[in-house]
């Protein structure tokens, strides 16, 4: 079909083949990569992968989405598992499809989330298996791997023990990772506006408080001055002479409020 409509035309020879049995290898459900491929012909993966999206759109070629599970086998294989390699490809498989079912699997490369499969797998199984082991064999980045654990992490199946994981089947399914960390940035953002607005509130606040505060200062030290102690008080510094009468009303409102202070702290007079 290429060679019939020229789409080899001003291409290299061996990309187009690489795609073509990529195309192929897809439609039958092979467990291959692209980048096996890349790996015998010796060629860039990104240059066989833009080969192979104009193959795919120039023949109007859907290929199905690919299934991480298929790929498992293949990998545990390779980290040698031994006699225990049944097992620890059947958990790594129920983490796969677990992880499918959390939406975890949508959008993102199987061979990070096989690689994150296996790993807890040989985990749970006593296999002494490093990030750095998986990530040789499956031809991914540590930082990918680790985020498929911390996505894994956040979701209930991960309370689970070995035994609650393999027999119970959790119903609910997660979000999204990516609707959880939108949603997540969109609560902190409402925070920080609302923190934001608090300390606003605060600013206009802070003088009405005070000038509230100074007049009811005012007004306790009134009613102070009506009280029956304070009368028994003015009427100890009576004057004898009218002369003086401006000198003790003076004098009688300075103890009157030295008074009403010190009753305020609580400090002995």
């Amino acid at each position: 079909m290429c060679v019939s409509r020229n789409f080899t035309r001003g291409r290299v020879r061996s990309h187009v083949v690489a795609a073509c049995l990529y195309m192929t290898c897809r439609l039958e459900n092979t467990a291959h990569l692209l980048l096996d491929f890349s790996d015998i012909t010796q060629v860039n993966v990104f240059d066989l992968g833009r080969t192979l999206n104009f193959l795919t759109r120039s023949l109007k070629i859907n290929l199905p989405t690919t299934d991480p599970c298929m790929y498992i086998l293949r990998f545990a294989v390779s980290l040698d598992f031994g006699a225990k390699q049944k097992e620890v490809v059947s958990l790594a498989t129920r983490l796969v499809q677990r992880m499918k079912r959390d939406w975890i699997a949508t959008g993102r490369r199987p061979t990070g989330l096989c690689g994150a499969a296996l790993l807890l797998a040989a985990r749970c199984y006593n296999f002494n298996r490093t990030v750095a082991d998986v990530v040789r064999v499956v031809h991914i980045s540590e930082a990918v791997v680790k985020k498929r654990l911390d996505e894994f992490g956040q979701t209930p199946s991960s309370t689970l023990t070995i035994d609650e994981f393999t027999s119970v089947d959790l119903e609910h399914c997660e979000d999204p990772p990516a609707f959880r960390e939108s949603r997540r940035k969109a609560r902190e953002l409402q925070l920080q506006k609302e923190e934001e607005a608090l300390r606003k509130i605060e600013l206009e606040i802070s003088p009405m408080e005070a000038e509230v505060e100074r007049a009811l200062e005012k007004r306790r030290k009134e009613r102070f001055k009506r009280t029956q102690y304070a009368r028994m008080m003015s009427g100890s510094l009576g004057s004898e002479s009218d002369e003086l009468t401006p000198a003790d009303a003076l004098v009688r409102n300075e103890i009157v409020d030295l008074v009403f202070s010190a009753a305020r702290s609580g400090t002995p007079l």
